[in-house]
């Protein structure tokens, strides 16, 4: 019997043993990461999907990799995320690395609290991006890294300086609008915009400039600064560039360019957010109708139509109808002031009317 309870004690020892050996979480323990040659190969997978825009993916494999060694962690999260910095997505970077890393790795390494301020200067966020330069210049660090670090540090200073600056210049210009004075004001913002270009100052001025040339008919004025605000095409079609890119639209509009107008609206509407996807495509619609191409015209309204209700959705089937009647399509037409008089929303009062005199 006390043999017998002995062989079941080894033996359970034995396959406790083997499954602690084995197992995820002890090599992992036990300082048994990721070997030198899996490594390579997570890198060279990681550069691929960099190479096929897909750095994203990269990250999530990263994210799921929990045996790998801290270092080989953080250089690896670095390389995915100078990627995105340079392909135009620094703080879809941020938020990666912050995922990845945690927040307390990313304060006590010098190399990710430089990269993170590089990201943080490169999406705009001047002082943001100082405070992680002061963090990492507090840090052990030298050679390349200590040289790259003080560089930055004076770019950053220097930007905040002439933020100072162009923060009492800008000032001084919504006064003048306030007072009338647009031509002055516009001069002032002009040259914000060519002198601190570099600077966060540079985005507020050219969207304050974009906003009186838009409210005051400076149609050329309001395109040349968009255009210096954003390259062409922009690298996304959200926030401040979605900003940007539709003053230039209302500007186009303004200036009679309908097709070009068009074209920016019908940009915004598939690109950009999901909210503002019917308002664009439906502003394209009608650019495109004043550019007599009642056919981009309805390819609009119909991409917009699954997304739209209640008024929305009732002024856009009236501009489809108008589309419809246009490409000589009359029953088409007839059946858009149907459904929008079915809506009973604001513009079914309207169509109605449409109808009965047809």
């Amino acid at each position: 019997m006390k043999a017998r309870f002995l062989n079941f004690f080894f033996c359970t020892y034995l396959i406790f043993c083997f499954v602690c050996i084995f197992s995820a979480p002890f090599q992992a323990a036990c300082g048994n990461a990721m070997n030198p040659g899996d490594a390579d190969q997570f890198r060279k997978i990681s550069a691929f999907m960099a190479e096929s825009g897909k750095v994203s993916m990269g990250f999530d494999a990263l994210g799921s990799s929990l045996e790998m060694a801290t270092e080989q962690r953080i250089a690896l999260a670095l390389q995915g995320a100078m990627t995105l910095m340079n392909s135009g997505r620094p703080s879809e970077a941020t938020k990666k690395l912050t995922d990845i890393l945690g927040s307390d790795l990313l304060r006590g390494n010098i190399n990710c609290a430089v990269t993170m301020a590089r990201c943080c200067e490169r999406s705009g966020d001047n002082a943001t991006a100082l405070i992680w330069a002061d963090m990492a210049d507090k840090l052990e660090g030298s050679g390349a890294i200590r040289k790259s670090l003080d560089e930055l540090l004076k770019n950053l200073k220097n930007k905040q300086n002439q933020d100072e600056l162009a923060g009492k210049a800008m000032s001084s210009a919504m006064s003048l609008v306030k007072s009338g004075k647009t031509a002055e004001a516009a001069r002032i913002l002009s040259n914000i915009m060519s002198d601190m270009k570099s600077t966060r100052a540079f985005n507020g001025a050219a969207l304050a400039m974009l906003d009186l040339c838009v409210a005051n008919g400076m149609w050329e004025e309001g395109i040349e600064a968009a255009d210096a605000m954003l390259p062409t095409p922009p690298p996304s079609y959200e926030g401040i560039a979605a900003e940007v890119t539709l003053k230039k639209a209302l500007c186009l509009k303004g200036k009679k360019d309908h097709a070009a107008a068009a074209e920016l609206f019908t940009l915004l509407g598939l690109k950009g957010t999901m909210a503002m996807r019917p308002a664009n495509l439906h502003r394209a619609a009608i650019e495109y109708l004043s550019a007599s191409m009642a056919e981009k015209a309805i390819a609009s309204i119909e991409s917009a139509l699954p997304f739209s209700q209640g008024d929305a959705r009732g002024e856009m089937l009236i501009t489809l109808s108008r589309a419809q009647k246009v490409m000589k399509n009359v029953d088409g037409a007839r059946e858009s002031l149907k459904k929008c008089v079915e809506l009973d929303c604001r513009y079914s009062k309207v169509a109605e009317t449409l109808l009965s005199k047809n």
